[in-house]
């Protein structure tokens, strides 16, 4: 369950847990296919050259051999080199997610994150606080590439540090982290991040979401939207957020997910899509939190099928029994 990984068309997954990419090899496949028909081309022009053309045009032909092989030695030194320290980075990174979700009485918590590179800008966290309550945290930063990685390392810590200063107020503690990313960062990224602290006792949940995409309560009777309650964090300095509250009775699912997974898309350009991610999740309800985000999950592989990934897929589910 928790920290097993997982093969699919994308790599490793991390689920509270483990990853590789392949972006690195697969671009280095690509263009060492490029070379080697770049070769293959110029070995039949060397023949060509040599049956009909002047000795001149031989030797020109070898120089452009000579060059292309000392090339492609030197690209894949230096592929070695870039793929060896996004492995490095890439260890980091997924040091920084939990290991195992919190086991709580009553209560089952699952989260995944499928990254679309080698380091990535989506995040998820669970913080303990006192009381026994537990910090769910998922964001993503609007960006890509190892500046967002430095981003999300960032907003992860600033916001483990507020939750200590503030520990029942989720407004406060995005207010706070808002403030240290444009004090402490001269970047034009930002991330959305959704910020709740559950009360496994009370089975309340009070959020403040920062742009991110809403959360989805499934309840028996209806569907609660977490929708945002403020701007995405480091854009603007007054920014301000509010809290509010849900409560989740036995039987209550709520499903957190970032773009990635509605973004997916296939090969004819599709979108996987909202109505179809809630509908494959509302299809599994009942059943244990992981098997509801692996449903998701290989609901939008199939999709996607052999098309290229653009952006990372992280799922957060929180049911009460």
């Amino acid at each position: 369950m928790m920290g097993r990984a997982m093969e699919s068309y994308l790599g490793r997954r991390y689920r509270t847990g483990g990853i590789q990419t392949r972006t690195v090899v697969d671009r280095r496949q690509r263009e060492s296919l490029v070379r080697e028909r770049r070769q293959e081309l110029l070995l039949n022009a060397r023949d060509v050259v040599q049956d009909l053309g002047p000795s001149g045009s031989v030797a020109w032909v070898d120089r452009q051999l000579t060059a292309l092989r000392t090339g492609t030695l030197a690209r894949a030194r230096a592929y070695d080199v870039v793929a060896q320290e996004l492995e490095v980075a890439g260890r980091i990174q997924a040091g920084l997610l939990p290991e195992r979700a919190p086991q709580l009485a009553g209560w089952d918590l699952a989260a995944t994150l499928e990254p679309a590179r080698e380091t990535w800008g989506d995040f998820y966290d669970f913080i303990p606080l006192p009381g026994g309550r537990v910090a769910i945290v998922i964001g993503d930063v609007v960006d890509k590439g190892a500046g967002a990685a430095l981003y999300m390392a960032l907003t992860r810590t600033l916001l483990r540090s507020a939750a200590t200063l503030y520990p029942d107020q989720p407004a406060s503690v995005l207010e706070t982290v808002n403030a240290r990313i444009l004090t402490e960062t001269h970047s034009e990224m930002f991330v959305t991040v959704l910020y709740a602290v559950l009360d496994p006792e009370a089975g309340t949940v009070a959020y403040a979401n920062g742009g991110h995409n809403p959360a989805h309560l499934f309840q028996s009777d209806r569907t609660h939207i977490l929708a945002p309650t403020g701007m995405a964090l480091g854009v603007l300095r007054d920014s301000s957020w509010q809290t509010r509250s849900v409560t989740l009775s036995r039987g209550d699912t709520l499903f957190l997910y970032t773009d990635g997974a509605i973004d997916a898309r296939a090969v004819d350009g599709s979108s996987f899509g909202l109505e179809r991610l809630l509908s494959t999740a509302q299809a599994h309800l009942g059943r244990p939190c992981v098997e509801i985000q692996d449903a998701v999950l290989d609901a939008i592989h199939r999709f996607v099928g052999g098309a290229p990934r653009y952006d990372d897929v992280t799922l957060l589910v929180v049911a009460r029994g």
